[in-house]
Order: structure tokens, then sequence, then C-alpha cells
């Protein structure tokens, strides 16, 4: 009996290292989803409530919707743990999602976000951009090149 309670503590801790393992060496993909609220003009904006609605709206916008609209429905923490308590990164990057900027200023050229884009005094964490073309570096955050109008 003794035996086989070691064998099954061995086990468990062997499929708990393995599944930890598997957290850290990739991140968890956010599949981009079209909000179910609103059209994407200033008078009914699309509502972001999922980071998967973000993704999705940064991705119309990057592919040449540079006009559309959008507001924040709620707070939205992309993932956790990406900087350190004292700011720095925290690992090497590769266990977060990317994020792609809101508008782009590059070697494809401009493509500057020119919509509204309401906050709806909601905040967004966890956003990891890992910008390393030297001709984006300065475009790098929530938005990358704006030229439309934000609300807090």
């Amino acid at each position: 009996m003794r035996k086989l309670m070691q064998k099954t503590m061995i086990l468990m801790v062997s499929l708990l290292v393995m599944l930890t393992i598997g957290t850290l060496s990739a991140y968890a993909t956010i599949t981009p989803t079209q909000p179910q609220e609103g059209d994407g003009t200033e008078n009914d904006p699309y509502q972001i409530s999922t980071a998967a609605e973000l993704y999705w709206f940064a991705d119309e916008v990057n592919d040449g919707q540079t006009g559309i609209s959008a507001k924040l429905m709620n707070d939205i923490e992309i993932q956790t743990g990406v900087l350190n308590t004292d700011g720095s990164l925290n690992g090497d990057g590769s266990t977060f999602e990317p994020w792609t900027p809101i508008g782009s200023y590059g070697e494809d050229g401009e493509m500057a976000y020119t919509g509204t884009f309401d906050g709806g005094g909601c905040t967004i964490s966890g956003l990891y951009c890992d910008n390393t073309s030297t001709s984006d570096r300065t475009y790098a955050g929530l938005f990358g090149y704006n030229s439309g109008t934000k609300k807090t």
C-alpha cells in the first residue's frame, strides 16, 4: 500500500512539473473575435469587453480600417505577470501574448488610426509589446500611430 502511495505521489508531482513547464514555455494564444455590439461608426462604436475583441480591433485597424471607432466596456487584463515589482520584464517575454499597437508607421508605410477610441473610464493592463524593428521602435504601446480621437 505504501509503495502504491509513493508511486501515486511521484506521478502527481511529475504531472504538476510537466504542466508548469508547458505553461512557462508558451503563451495561450488569444484568438481575435469581432465584438457582438456596435458597427464601428462613431455613433455606434464597437463595444470591446474582452482581450480577444481588443486584438480583433487592432487587427482591423492595422489591416486598413483606420477610421473605425470603439469603446471599452470594462477593464481588460490581457495577461498577468508581465512586469516584475521593479518594473522590469518578467523573463524574456516568450511566455506572453505579443501585442501589435493600434496604428503603425514603418517599412510598410503609414497606417495611422483615425477613428474615435473611447476608454469609457476603463483600464487595459498586461500588454506585452515586443517591438524590435528599428523603424517601429518609437511606436509602441496601446496605440502605435494615432491621428484620431482618444477619450479616457
